[in-house]
């Protein structure tokens, strides 16, 4: 949803840095690695309980995720398995990043809590897959209100400003209505 909106006015500036990042002979794939590797670290952080970091983190891995696609656009370097790369990539990201967050609260024996990371996380999930099992049919489906781009950016301002807690909350409302919604989109689509 967000993507729509913001995409356009960030649109020059990832071209402007996507072409400094293909004259240093960087590639699309590697900026989608170095994503998942990051993603990684920020996990690692939030289990560590260095939300701070772990928001840097998660806002650098961000960053490669958006500058990806741009640089692969550029240079007429897109590719089905680039695709396919990207995708996968972002779910282990957000597992990373999730499971980090649960580690958090399980080793501080905030077991509610850490159910609550875990509803987000079957949320997150289904909000991905709906869409890409949607697209198999061939459907585009974009129905619902928080896609990934949106649940990175509330679990940064929840660390960042540390609310984790109320971030949690949110996200798992909305990442399980969003599957709700593409359920409900599938349904009217596919009959």
């Amino acid at each position: 949803m967000l993507r729509k909106y913001v995409s356009p006015y960030l649109e020059e500036l990832t071209n402007e840095i996507a072409g400094a990042l293909a004259n240093a002979g960087i590639k699309p794939n590697h900026l989608t690695l170095l994503g998942g590797g990051v993603s990684l670290l920020a996990g690692m952080a939030y289990g560590l309980h260095l939300f701070f970091f772990g928001a840097m983190l998660l806002a650098s891995s961000g960053i490669c995720d958006m500058l990806d696609g741009a640089l692969a656009r550029q240079n007429a370097q897109t590719s089905s398995f680039g695709g396919f790369l990207d995708s996968v990539v972002d779910r282990y990201a957000d597992f990373f990043i999730f499971a980090g967050i649960l580690i958090h609260y399980i080793n501080h024996l905030q077991f509610g809590v850490a159910i609550l990371v875990l509803v987000v996380i079957i949320g997150s999930f289904l909000t991905s897959y709906t869409k890409a099992r949607m697209e198999c049919f061939p459907v585009k489906c974009d129905a619902g209100l928080v896609e990934r781009p949106e649940r990175l950016i509330i679990i940064f301002i929840g660390s960042f400003f540390n609310l984790m807690i109320p971030a949690l909350w949110i996200l798992a409302i909305f990442s399980n209505i969003t599957a709700l919604q593409r359920i409900w989109f599938a349904s009217e689509k596919l009959r």
